[in-house]
């Protein structure tokens, strides 16, 4: 299955409050920056072959098994293949996408969604948070069931302050 992201227009950061216009207009610039990225990186990302779409219907236990594993090397190669700079694609978007949590928080500091105060919840590096938890998102659905929400992530420090990322909806924060 492949997707295609549609041209968005990115809709101008107000120019008031004028204190975090500069820091939200640029982070904004970075955020659309980094979608066009994501959109390539996508486009490279191996997917199943007809070999596998075939195998998977078919009752070739071995056949399918070997095609499976085939997909998963391949995905593998795809995250660990040295780029431009010798970075594993991993390194390469890590920082990226560390980067894309400021600049999403710096536009909803902006436009008075968020406060300023949990910027402190974003760890400057990977070294840095000993004092930061991180955790996955799971929702309850039945007594006995828990499934986790892919792509959520949920960060608290210890001053009471927790901010979660949901995918299609952002930042929000809040006190715990």
């Amino acid at each position: 299955m492949t997707q295609t992201l549609s041209s968005l227009a990115i809709t101008p950061t107000p120019l008031k409050p004028a204190d975090t216009w500069p820091a939200a207009s640029a982070a904004l610039k970075r955020l659309d920056e980094l979608r066009t990225l994501l959109a390539i990186e996508l486009k490279a990302q191996p997917g199943p072959g007809e070999a596998l779409l075939t195998a998977l219907g078919g009752a070739d236990v071995s056949e399918r098994e070997l095609e499976i594993f085939s997909l998963l090397q391949q995905t593998d190669d795809y995250w660990t293949d040295p780029g431009k700079n010798a970075e594993s694609r991993r390194d390469r978007l890590v920082p990226a996408l560390q980067r894309a949590l400021r600049d999403e928080a710096s536009v909803r500091i902006h436009e008075r969604d968020l406060e300023s105060g949990y910027l402190v919840c974003l760890p400057d590096s990977p070294d840095q948070s000993p004092a930061l938890t991180y955790a996955s998102l799971h929702v309850q659905l039945h007594d006995d069931e828990h499934v986790e929400m892919a792509g959520a992530l949920a960060i608290s420090e210890e001053q009471g302050r927790t901010l979660l990322m949901l995918p299609g909806l952002g930042i929000m924060g809040f006190a715990t």
